[in-house]
């Protein structure tokens, strides 16, 4: 699992995770990475809680330091249908073969996230991670990890808002 902040326009970073060792560690994750906006299932989420006029800035700032991968999906039209379905679902889902280099002999391994949120304030994302070749997507859905993955991202929010602990400002940066 990792926790995810925005930290400026269209930029988000890995702050916490619990990945830093075991068999998706170390090359798979570390604090201080900086996913997709695009096709993390952390930027996917932050993206999909946020208002229109939000996103589009976002969206703007990240296409402006995108690598050229991300600028093609992008330009092919799949945001918004992936953007859609997160919402629909109330998590999203990692694309398929996302941040695996081809120098990292590690299994794959596949992430869905949910935003932690209250009410309209964004406070980051965090995910759920495993093995791929081990567990399907289907079966961690079908065991109920997605409805636990967003009744936690929920139960989160509303206990920080209820806390008095304020989400970051989206819109000062």
């Amino acid at each position: 699992s990792d926790l995810c902040a925005v930290i400026g326009d269209g930029l988000i970073e890995i702050v916490e995770s619990t990945r830093l060792r075991g068999p998706m560690a170390p090359a798979r994750t570390g604090l201080g990475l900086r996913p997709s906006m695009f096709k993390s299932a952390h930027g996917r989420a932050i993206l999909a809680a946020m208002p229109e006029p939000l996103r589009k800035r976002h969206i703007d700032s990240f296409l402006y330091r995108a690598r050229k991968d991300d600028i093609l999906w992008y330009n092919n039209g799949l945001l918004e249908g992936e953007l859609a379905k997160t919402k629909e679902r109330g998590y999203s889902i990692r694309e398929a073969h996302y941040w695996e280099p081809p120098f990292d002999d590690a299994p794959p391994f596949a992430v869905i996230a949910g935003c932690i949120q209250y009410e309209t304030s964004i406070y980051c994302s965090v995910s759920l991670s495993w093995l791929e070749e081990d567990i399907s997507l289907e079966t961690v859905i079908k065991a109920g990890m997605a409805e636990a993955l967003k009744s936690a991202a929920k139960d989160i929010g509303k206990k920080l808002a209820k806390n008095k602990i304020t989400a970051p400002s989206l819109s000062g940066f």
